[in-house]
């Protein structure tokens, strides 16, 4: 672990913890021997709590351990920059680095908050029906959709629904997508 082993400075990188002896010579007489301890400390294992995905305008609870005090960055998005729990709220996808610290000695971990859009739906639908009539309600922009209430639908899941209701009844429709949910509404106005 040593550069060299004579000279008045070398530099010691010992894999763990070494005592040195020194050993001088003036003239070819031997003088003092001394020690010196080399300690060395492990560096801290940093865990964190992974990668995760939030729909934008969310939140993300972020914690790290094995460490004793710990610095995050960048600092976008976060409600802080340091300690072992903070909150992400980025508004697009970032990559963290959490660096945790014990005895001097550093260690660090990435992860990375993905931020989903919302979905944007485009709807038809609104009509005016006549008793006993139907209307065909259409939705697109996600992956599922869901329709409430069920009063007058064929069916309460899918982007094409046919609505028969006894009156006028406004229907809300949520559509998903990597997880992420917006809502709309349509009216079926029945004469």
């Amino acid at each position: 672990g040593l550069s060299a082993t004579t000279g008045s400075a070398v530099t010691a990188t010992p894999a763990s913890t070494t005592t040195y002896l020194i050993s001088g010579t003036v003239n070819g007489c031997a003088t003092n021997n001394a020690q010196i301890t080399v300690t060395v400390v492990p560096n801290p294992v940093v865990t964190s709590s992974g990668d995760i995905s939030i729909c934008n305008g969310s939140s993300a609870s972020l914690s790290a351990s094995g460490a004793t005090t710990y610095s995050w960055s960048p600092s976008i998005g976060l409600s802080g920059t340091t300690g072992n729990n903070i909150t992400a709220n980025p508004s697009s996808t970032t990559t963290y680095t959490v660096v945790g610290t014990t005895n001097g000695c550093s260690a660090s971990q990435q992860l990375t908050v993905t931020v989903n859009s919302l979905p944007v739906l485009v709807t038809s639908g609104n009509e005016t029906v006549c008793e006993n009539q139907s209307a065909l309600l259409i939705v697109s922009g996600a992956d599922s959709y869901s329709w409430s209430p069920a009063t007058g639908l064929n069916s309460t899941t899918g982007n094409n629904i046919l609505s028969t209701p006894a009156s006028t009844t406004t229907y809300t429709v949520v559509g998903t997508s990597n997880g992420c949910s917006s809502s709309s509404q349509l009216t079926v106005t029945v004469n």
